[in-house]
């Protein structure tokens, strides 16, 4: 989360969502894997970036290479090489919307 907040980004992103509610508003008790992050696009300037590189990403690839053996991953979870290309799909479909 510090890493998330503290992104270029970070003054643009709101948590959402159940587990949201649960830790920072104890709302309701509720615990999940994933977080619901929503991003003011308006904000964007055609430089996001979802992707890790270098130490970061070898990281990355090990805490999660850690998640599947532990088996925490709910579902079939995506291989990290394939998920990285998807969050690059999502970074490069942002930039573009966000012009120049």
């Amino acid at each position: 989360m510090g890493a998330l907040f503290g992104s270029p980004v970070g003054a643009d992103l709101t948590c959402k969502g159940g587990t949201s509610l649960s830790k920072a508003y104890r709302i309701i008790d509720r615990f999940s894997e994933d977080l619901d992050l929503t991003c003011d696009i308006r904000r964007l300037t055609g430089s996001l970036q979802l992707v890790p590189q270098g130490a970061a990403r070898e990281a990355l690839a090990a805490d999660y290479d850690g998640m599947l053996e532990d088996q925490v991953m709910a579902g079939d979870a995506l291989p990290f090489q394939d998920l990285m290309g998807a969050c690059e799909e999502v970074a490069s479909r942002a930039n573009a919307a966000a012009g120049p």
